[in-house]
């Protein structure tokens, strides 16, 4: 969802007075919970419909159908993703038929499967967040309107101190924070690589913020665990997405996989540092943040486009603590 916010904001601008809803389906690894909460940070869209609240059966899409129609929609614009498939968007264009919308449009397929070895040539290749945003131009928005603009509280130290046990904790003035989690095992770099980053962060007489959700509460676990001296905070599954983007805002730079996490960083305004998967093409997934840095280990079996690794992960194994480190060490010193 963080991908389409700049190409939806700018929509939002085009048509000020409309009453702008979005329609979207977290998925089965998808969180409907935390849908509604990031939805608190983005009161410029006036309602969020998760598609999941209906029941997936026939009687299910008929109810969505009715509800849609008596909103009595002028435009229906359809923000795919790359992943999307001729039949996804042949599908999702009949059911924007069936809403009786003014207009519809939106429906692309990028690229699929079987042109990987095309696309990987392309040089550069357009993220997803640049891609939807050349999508809405269709629809006349202006192109110096695309933002995240998502809205959160300023950090203060006394928002993090309401997590930290010790209340006579110096808080240090570089703040990193570590996301270790990622939705799929392919975008994950292993857990000791962040701990030795972390050891260093902390040796250097920085702090360590540790973000992510109620799943990630192992890795946050690890984390502390494997540091023990220093500076090091777990705020893993105790966040809600607005507290996590302020508690962001107040970090140096975040250090993320692949992940949700990575845009959260960047709609919070600070400097990111990925180690990226080979698992998907180059920049395809950056956040919509010009202060990012993605660190890849080359190996040729990429882009393999799989759910499951079946060669031990090599390209995140390959990235090293110390390549990380060095380019997190420059935005210390900054």
């Amino acid at each position: 969802m963080m991908c389409m916010l700049p190409a939806a904001f700018a929509i939002r601008k085009k048509f000020p007075k409309a009453n702008l809803f979005v329609l979207t389906n977290p998925g089965d690894t998808g969180n409907s919970a935390g849908l509604a909460e990031f939805a608190v940070a983005l009161p410029w869209i006036d309602e969020v419909i998760n598609m999941q609240s209906y029941e997936r059966s026939i009687n299910g899409t008929f109810k969505l159908l009715k509800d849609l129609r008596s909103k009595k929609i002028d435009l229906f614009v359809s923000l795919p993703q790359s992943t999307t498939t001729l039949r996804r968007e042949l599908r999702d264009l009949l059911f924007a038929a069936l809403t009786f919308p003014s207009w519809a449009g939106g429906f692309r397929v990028r690229f699929s499967r079987f042109q990987k070895h095309f696309v990987e040539k392309m040089d550069p290749i357009l993220s997803e967040a640049e891609f939807l945003n050349r999508l809405v131009l269709e629809i006349g928005v202006d192109d110096d309107q695309f933002r995240l603009n998502l809205s959160f509280d300023k950090f203060s130290e006394y928002e993090l101190r309401r997590f930290i046990s010790d209340d006579s904790a110096v808080i240090p003035k570089r703040l990193l924070a570590i996301a270790p989690g990622a939705k799929r095992s392919t975008n994950r770099w292993p857990i000791q690589n962040f701990i030795e980053v972390a050891r260093r962060w902390t040796a250097a007489g920085g702090g360590v913020l540790v973000v992510g959700g109620v799943g990630d509460a192992t890795s946050g676990r690890d984390l502390v665990s494997g540091v023990q001296n220093g500076f090091i905070v777990d705020l893993c599954g105790k966040l809600s997405v607005v507290q996590t983007l302020t508690i962001l805002s107040g970090c140096r730079v975040a250090l993320t996989n692949d992940s949700g996490a990575m845009h959260m960083a960047a709609a919070a305004g600070i400097p990111t540092v990925t180690a990226a998967s080979g698992r998907d093409f180059p920049g395809l997934w950056a956040p919509f943040n010009r202060q990012h840095t993605s660190i890849r280990h080359p190996v040729k079996c990429a882009p393999c486009l799989k759910e499951q690794c079946t060669e031990n992960n090599v390209c995140m194994t390959g990235i090293s603590a110390n390549q990380v480190w060095l380019e997190l060490w420059t935005h210390a010193l900054g």
